[in-house]
């Protein structure tokens, strides 16, 4: 018997979601610890819900929704529905996909949005079933800290350097600036807006930019980088490690003020951070970049090689009959 309950914020229930995502996405491991500080580091009064599934008292399910409050696209839900592969054609995804539904009827939602990996058909042939369709890829890549050779871009770094950009980790930063956190904030929103996606983005409150990413706990300053005009910050790179997996290093956010683009600066910048990857002992670097996005091609330049996009999936809701609709559509043995 399928039971469908709310969760309870627990370290097992935690601990049973990133089980949930790591036996589907193995190359992108979790902790129950980032999992926890993405749900605290969020403001309380907007929409945020977890579910958990347990068949034979075991969870075999899971599902996270919310209001997309990080796009300007009024009525957006991000949904996840993740079911342990073991547990997959059983129905169980299908039953807690229809609960997620269900509680969001009362909020009228216009449009639902997703993410999997390009590489994972179930989840697709359940998305896709539904009227789900692709509105974002975004290809992963990862460079090999063991051959990776930084004197092949030292023309460009040298370029740069000449210029009189420096390039220098945020320790440099935090030492010397008292407001750092502020002009990071500012400099994260001037570079992110131009991240493609499938709608305009948001900026978050500095109380947020403060609980997301300054105390994160895999926050390590030393492995944010950033490019200086002389007091002026025009660019950023940062690394993230995971106790999940030691030997990799997460790239997120880089880029470069539009003044200062197309100057070399974003290489030198990741140069510079693979730099400081390889000093510390890690094997690899992962991150992922919209398709079109100029940012893949300097990592396909910088040696990262492609692996399994994710693929943004959006369902666009225009009345109530479209959210019944795709509810009687979750049927079937997912």
């Amino acid at each position: 018997m399928l039971t469908i309950r709310p969760f309870n914020f627990s370290d097992d229930d935690y601990e049973a979601a990133v089980v949930c995502w790591n036996r589907n996405f193995p190359e992108v491991l979790e902790t129950a610890v980032q999992y926890r500080h993405r749900d605290e580091s969020r403001e309380p009064h907007r929409f945020f819900k977890r579910l958990i599934a347990e068949a034979e008292g075991q969870v075999v399910a899971t599902a996270v929704f919310c209001e997309t409050w990080w796009q300007k696209h009024a009525g957006k839900h991000y949904l996840e529905v993740i079911v342990l592969p073991e547990q997959q054609g059983k129905g169980f995804g299908t039953a807690i996909y229809q609960e997620v539904l269900k509680q969001l009827a009362e909020r009228k939602p216009t449009m639902l949005s997703t993410y999997t990996g390009d590489d994972q058909q179930p989840a697709r042939r359940f998305l896709e079933k539904r009227g789900f369709s692709v509105a974002i890829r975004e290809p992963a890549s990862r460079l090999d800290l063991t051959a990776f050779t930084a004197q092949e871009f030292a023309p460009v770094c040298n370029q740069v350097t000449t210029s009189g950009i420096t390039i220098e980790p945020l320790t440099e930063l935090q030492a010397t600036t008292p407001d750092w956190a502020h002009q990071m904030w500012d400099l994260h929103w001037i570079v992110i807006k131009d991240v493609p996606g499938t709608a305009p983005w948001e900026r978050e409150s500095f109380e947020e930019y403060q609980r997301e990413i300054l105390q994160n706990p895999e926050f390590e300053p030393a492995g944010h980088f950033i490019a200086r005009d002389g007091q002026r910050l025009v660019g950023l790179t940062n690394l993230w490690p995971t106790k999940a997996d030691p030997k990799k290093l997460w790239c997120g956010l880089t880029g470069v003020i539009p003044e200062y683009r197309r100057r070399g600066i974003a290489i030198a910048l990741k140069v510079r951070a693979a730099e400081y990857a390889r000093q510390q002992g890690y094997h690899h670097i992962d991150t992922d970049n919209e398709e079109k996005n100029p940012m893949y091609g300097i990592n396909l330049r910088l040696g990262f090689s492609p692996l399994p996009a994710w693929l943004g999936y959006e369902l666009t809701l225009e009345s109530d009959e479209n959210l019944h609709g795709a509810a009687e559509l979750a049927t079937g043995t997912e």
